[in-house]
């Protein structure tokens, strides 16, 4: 270059960015820019530096690359250079590896029914006549690989498929061959949906229970897969096949905070369905106060306040030995943490008509919050806050001094819950307990980990006619103790024969059923309705029986009493109970049997675009609708789109998709008449 001559120098690969700036230079320096090296964007590269050099002059772009673009359109960017008065000059670059080969692509249809033969294309380049073996895989699971002749250039092998299971399925291809430069760019993932029956999850602790509800759901054509609450997928991935979740009279006990959280998830935004029936270990006297479930569901776990509630008077005695300083699962929240936030959330859910004291002991017992009504919540939430841990185990002393304070109390229901985590001092707790029996104060015992007293923590909990807890996930102690105070309260349980009144006539899933004919139920959770739930069976206490709403992508309902032979023992005669029940669930889930709505998923240059086609039975175009698009990325980064109506009945959205992996997109569309859900799933591959 001459003295006067400028020149700056872009540096590109799947982004381009600048280098070294534009200026007056006789040469330049080695790059220094870290660009994205997944892929070739000529286009953008163009672009850039056009967008360097100053009109009116005589610029040039000399161009160092194999040309092997697989993103942008790099005549495109020539065009755009032409038209600017620039000139490009290509110098082809000399390839520094003597091997490479890439996954380009899985490419699958976007969508199959149940059992319909398919291909499943692996597309893949190579710089040079080789061979390799490539493998492929479905759902994390292995299918077969085989050895594979791979020619220069691009290559494309072929494998039949089929899948009897509906839902998402994710595939995987795998080339190994030696030799090869970059492993990183081996892998290309893909997906395809399967549309069958219906197929729902039901979680049930007693199959036997499930029995009259499995039944009711098969009839109608949904496929139910009863599983053990320990069993729900603890993942999206394993809830993908399934189009709704049912939750009949499951404790929270019984699940993980994983399971939890992916169940709401999977509600929210991925468009899924949830059910949760009732029975005597669901709703808040299951422990899902303030619960990720209990943010899905139209209800929360509070009872409203009512004349006939009995006042309850409740003492949290807690361990606060060495021991329970000790961190749990996650490092920085101790055991005495959890038991802090359980108290805290106990205060939450009392009322103002309730009493409650929290005592802390080790060889000595503290009143942290003397007992006072519940509604001085701000100052009983600061004293709890306070609780540090100390030395040993003494607990004796600690419940003896619970009798007292309660004997004195003016409340019709009087409670301790009692937890600890080690071996305790000897005392009369059996004289102590009957005693507190005899005065109607009741005990019940949480004991955490193996290292706790079980043995005297069980009787104490059977001589204070109480209840006994054990656990080995110190996570689940805020759950019980909000369960075991909805218990104590006896606020939660009505049992008291009722025949539920409609209140929601026009609801989509109690149509032709008749009401007037409906039995009576025999007992139900009792909840409080969410502001936007949708009210649709009431009791004869003016409680939800019946409640619906949309969380975000998805739908869920919560029907409190249960659907089995108690409660609800006369609606397992009922004529309509299949119905009502088949109905009830189809408006839950997420299926495209919902509404004629379309989605096809594409990515181009790390951009996402989906397009969605929306009809009604008639075949007449939905125009008008509010649609959001709820996208997880394979980082599990979760983001939220509005969709554009771009013409009748088509909506269409952009999403950044950089990421290798696979991207699971769940549409929402909503109008004042008509809602409708989705959820489709697209590979992204490394370049």
């Amino acid at each position: 270059m001459r003295g006067n001559d400028r020149a700056s120098l872009v540096v590109f690969g799947e982004d381009a960015v600048v280098d070294q700036p534009l200026v007056n230079r006789t040469g330049l320096d080695r790059p220094k820019a870290e660009v994205g090296g997944r892929g070739t964007n000529i286009f953008q590269a163009i672009q850039l530096a056009l967008a360097t050099l100053p009109p009116g002059q005589a610029n040039r772009i000399v161009m160092l690359s194999d040309g092997q673009e697989n993103g942008g359109q790099a005549v495109a960017g020539a065009q755009a250079a032409k038209d600017s008065g620039a000139d490009i000059f290509y110098v082809p670059a000399p390839l520094t590896f003597d091997q490479e080969v890439v996954a380009e692509s899985l490419v699958l249809p976007q969508e199959v029914k149940y059992g319909e033969p398919f291909q499943a294309r692996v597309e893949a380049w190579s710089l040079k006549d080789t061979q390799g073996r490539l493998s492929l895989f479905r759902n994390g699971e292995f299918l077969g690989s085989q050895v594979v002749r791979m020619q220069a250039g691009k290559n494309v092998f072929s494998y039949r498929q089929s899948l009897d299971a509906s839902g998402i399925h994710v595939y995987q291809a795998a080339l190994e061959v030696d030799g090869d430069t970059i492993e990183d760019n081996n892998r290309a993932v893909g997906t395809v949906v399967v549309r069958g029956r219906p197929q729902v999850l039901l979680a049930e602790k007693d199959r036997s229970h499930a029995q009259s509800l499995v039944s009711a759901l098969r009839s109608q054509n949904i496929e139910v897969t009863v599983v053990d609450p320990a069993a729900v997928p603890k993942d999206l991935a394993g809830l993908q096949k399934y189009d709704g979740v049912i939750l009949s009279n499951v404790s929270s006990l019984k699940l993980s905070r994983a399971q939890m959280t992916m169940i709401r998830d999977y509600v929210r935004d991925q468009g899924g369905g949830l059910i949760m029936v009732g029975g005597e270990e669901s709703f808040g006297l299951g422990g899902y106060y303030r619960t990720p479930i209990e943010e899905a569901l139209p209800v929360t776990m509070e009872v409203k306040q009512k004349v006939e509630i009995p006042s309850l008077a409740v003492v949290l005695s807690i361990d606060r030995s060495g021991s329970m300083a000790m961190s749990t699962g996650d490092e920085k929240v101790t055991k005495l943490d959890l038991a802090k936030e359980a108290s805290h959330l106990v205060v939450d859910l009392l009322d103002d008509r309730n009493e409650v004291g929290v005592m802390s002991w080790d060889t000595e017992f503290i009143w942290d919050v003397a007992m006072r009504s519940a509604r001085d919540k701000g100052a009983i939430h600061h004293a709890i806050a306070t609780i540090k841990a100390g030395g040993g185990t003494d607990g004796y002393p600690a419940l003896k001094e619970s009798y007292a304070v309660l004997f004195e109390r003016p409340a019709l229901l009087k409670h301790v819950i009692f937890l600890s985590d080690g071996q305790m001092t000897r005392g009369d707790f059996a004289g102590l307990l009957r005693r507190m029996a005899k005065d109607k104060i009741t005990v019940s015992t949480v004991a955490i980990g193996k290292d706790a007293d079980l043995q005297l923590m069980v009787d104490i909990a059977k001589w204070g006619r109480g209840r006994f807890y054990y656990t080995e996930d110190s996570q689940t102690i805020p759950r019980i103790f909000t369960l075991e105070t909805q218990l104590a309260s006896k606020a939660s349980l009505v049992e008291q024969p009722f025949k539920p009144q409609l209140t929601a006539a026009a609801h989509e899933a109690m149509q032709d059923i008749d009401w007037k004919a409906v039995p009576p139920l025999g007992g139900y959770v009792a909840t409080t309705l969410k502001q936007t739930a949708e009210l649709v069976l009431m009791s004869h206490q003016e409680d939800p029986v019946l409640a619906t709403w949309r969380y975000g992508l998805g739908r869920a309902a919560a029907f409190t009493s249960d659907a089995k032979a108690k409660w609800g023992v006369l609606w397992l005669r009922w004529r309509d109970f299949n119905k009502f029940w088949a109905q009830l669930t189809r408006w839950t889930l997420r299926s495209g049997s919902r509404s004629d709505t379309t989605a096809v998923v594409s990515r181009r240059d790390n951009t996402g675009e989906i397009i969605v086609d929306a009809v009604d039975s008639k075949g007449e175009f939905i125009n008008f609708l509010d649609s959001q698009v709820g996208i997880v990325a394979p980082d599990r980064e979760r983001s939220v789109i509005d969709l554009e109506q771009v013409g009748p009945g088509r909506y269409r959205g952009r999403f950044a998709a950089e990421q290798e992996g696979v991207y699971l997109v769940g549409i929402g569309q909503r109008s004042c008449a008509t809602s409708a859900s989705t959820k489709r799933g697209f590979g992204n591959w490394p370049s």
